[in-house]
């Protein structure tokens, strides 16, 4: 295993040795050309990782599928939900419409509303035809000022503090005698040791933990246990203590598994900035696809649905090129172990933290530095634009990821790559279809299609285990998690 890489690469790197920038992308190539001339099909990935720009994605989207005939998983998983469940599992969210027609009562948690325009709409929409309808509004102050929703209670929980909110709900459920004994029963385990830890969230302690005046909560409480069917949407921003007291109020009231009662999870900002670039190539149209044929060519073309990395990683690779973010999540044990068992793995990016496992290492510039088209943690569309502008050609020292990306497929002989700067990137994104002016003016704009999501679902068979967390100490401000 070669020695970790100075934190920022500055050059690029052959076997821990600087090189020039072709010299190393024409190593690349050649590694990628002997895995692809091997008589067993070749298994290549190209991987995007932490945040990147629409225009990298696209062209790492292009290069994966026009000149290795292999699609690139652009889009990791969405936030994970009930991990302290057991057998509770995440599965892909069905059309929301059919919850909100029956919902009383939606929250949302840790997501601006005007990140999702096509659920915002969908919420407006159900609110008109059933004006008993109720929203909460669990985020920062402001949110609520871009208009996408009107919500009728908003709360601003001090950040971090939302697990210590929802245990209090959960305590709230049981003092007002609203647990679903029967659901619990038949359905769950572990229900005394989760209401015992939510005891200690009484309205003084949650009160003290969030910011929130006690009458606020009291009031948010009142509303969630009165209405039959709820429907929670999680943004990325929340942490598992808070998904798992989300999780246990609505187990514990029985509130999960029919249509209006469902905990969703909206994506995080790769997963977000992925499904951006895979709704724009419009894979599961026969005519998108024909267009993207004509547009990019090569005889290499694959236009098939892309696999999960979980999926290419559990069988041996050829040949990886990591596509590092700023910042880069951290590798699962069973990812560190596909590259380590990969002969060949090269890495485009500032972080160091999969480099050490790199035969090849390519310098590319962060989101700050170079300018491109990308999603904010919010859901909002920014074009990013460094206070120098980076150079043009692939001789730089430190390339846009764009360039990167495009420089390497040119070097393995792809067509339709030279692209001079991000501006000429998005007009070949926008040539792909009808309703892209989002590209050229993103400007507080949201995202333009719906974004995947998760619900939670309630397994056919075995029971859900409630989480025993959070904890709150008495005369503390801090979580404690038992």
């Amino acid at each position: 295993m070669l020695e970790p890489p100075p934190p920022r690469t500055a050059t690029p790197r052959l076997h821990a040795r600087a090189v020039d920038w072709d010299t190393a992308l024409e190593h690349i190539a050649a590694a990628f050309r002997h895995a692809l001339a091997a008589p067993e099909p070749a298994r290549l990935l190209l991987w995007p990782r932490g945040a990147h720009s629409l225009e990298a994605l696209y062209l790492a989207a292009k290069l994966s599928r026009s000149v290795l005939g292999n699609p690139a998983p652009l889009a990791s998983s969405p936030v994970v939900l009930g991990a302290g469940q057991g057998a509770l599992a995440p599965r892909p969210a069905p059309d929301l419409r059919a919850d909100l027609a029956r919902a009383d009562l939606v929250v949302l948690a840790g997501a601006e509303p005007s990140a999702y325009p096509a659920f915002a709409k969908a919420l407006s929409a159900a609110r008109r035809d059933r004006p008993r309808l109720r929203v909460a509004l669990i985020a920062d102050q402001g949110v609520e000022a871009a208009g996408a929703v009107e919500a009728d209670i908003h709360l601003t929980p001090s950040p971090g503090s939302e697990g210590a909110l929802f245990a209090g709900l959960l305590n709230a459920i049981e003092a007002e005698g609203a647990i679903d004994a029967a659901f619990v029963t038949e359905r769950t385990e572990g229900a005394p040791e989760a209401l015992a830890a939510a005891r200690t969230a009484d309205l003084p302690a949650v009160s003290a933990t969030t910011g929130i005046d006690e009458r606020a909560l009291a009031a948010f409480y009142a509303r969630w246990v009165r209405s039959d069917r709820v429907v929670t949407l999680c943004g990325a921003g929340l942490g598992e203590d808070a998904t798992d007291a989300i999780a246990n109020a609505h187990l514990a009231s029985g509130r999960l598994g029919v249509p209006g009662a469902a905990v969703l999870a909206l994506p995080d900002v790769q997963t977000g900035a992925g499904a951006l670039v895979e709704g724009l190539l419009g894979l599961d149209d026969e005519g998108a696809r024909r267009r993207l044929g004509a547009l990019w060519g090569g005889g290499r073309l694959a236009l098939g649905p892309a696999p999960t990395v979980q999926a290419m990683t559990a069988t041996p690779l050829s040949a990886v090129l990591v596509l590092s973010g700023d910042p880069a999540p951290p590798l699962s044990t069973a990812e560190a172990a596909a590259l380590d068992a990969c002969p060949f793995v090269a890495v485009a990016g500032n972080a160091p933290e999969p480099a050490f496992r790199a035969e090849a290492v390519l310098p590319v510039q962060g989101l700050g530095e170079s300018e491109g088209t990308v999603l904010s943690a919010g859901g909002r569309l920014v074009r990013s634009a460094p206070a120098e502008a980076p150079s043009e050609t692939p001789s730089a020292e430190v390339q846009a990821p764009w360039q990167a990306v495009s420089a390497l497929a040119r070097a393995l002989g792809g067509r339709g790559f030279e692209h001079a700067d991000a501006a000429s990137v998005r007009r070949e994104m926008a040539a792909l279809g009808p309703d892209t002016e989002w590209l050229e003016a993103p400007s507080a704009r949201s995202a333009p299609s719906p974004l995947p999501a998760l619900t939670l679902a309630l397994p056919e068979e075995g029971l859900v285990r409630l989480s025993p967390r959070p904890r709150i100490e008495r005369n503390s401000k801090l979580l404690r998690y038992s």
